[in-house]
């Protein structure tokens, strides 16, 4: 189980995200991660196998962290890795990832949920 004192982003990598998880620091790869939740002030960091950590950071601080052409913000309180998107469902206003988690999809962050889809390599 992870400590509930959740902590910061202590540095940034071009691969990853270093963070301290109690008396270790820890690279959290970019490949491995699938989507971020933000909700009651902590940001859980999803990997395709579990949370893999807890920060207390605004996702907004987490969005400028990551590299802009992998990863997607699709709603207040959801970023994801382009790279897990398995599929788009326009009418249901959901994209689902990494084997079916299904994320919401505002409608605010439709139209650039599109264009990342449509753009991406």
């Amino acid at each position: 189980m992870m400590d509930e004192k959740n902590e910061r982003p202590i540095g940034l990598m071009r691969t990853g995200l270093w963070v301290r998880d109690k008396k270790k620091i820890q690279l959290v790869e970019f490949e491995l991660l699938t989507h971020i939740i933000h909700g009651d002030g902590v940001s859980k960091i999803y990997s395709t196998r579990e949370v893999i950590k807890k920060l207390r950071i605004p996702l907004s601080e987490l969005e400028k962290m990551l590299p802009q052409e992998q990863f997607i913000r699709t709603h207040r309180n959801y970023l994801i890795n382009g790279k897990w998107i398995d599929f788009y469902d326009a009418q249901e206003a959901l994209t689902y990832i990494a084997g079916g988690i299904a994320v919401p999809v505002s409608r605010r962050k439709k139209k650039k949920l599109e264009w990342f889809l449509a753009n991406r390599t």
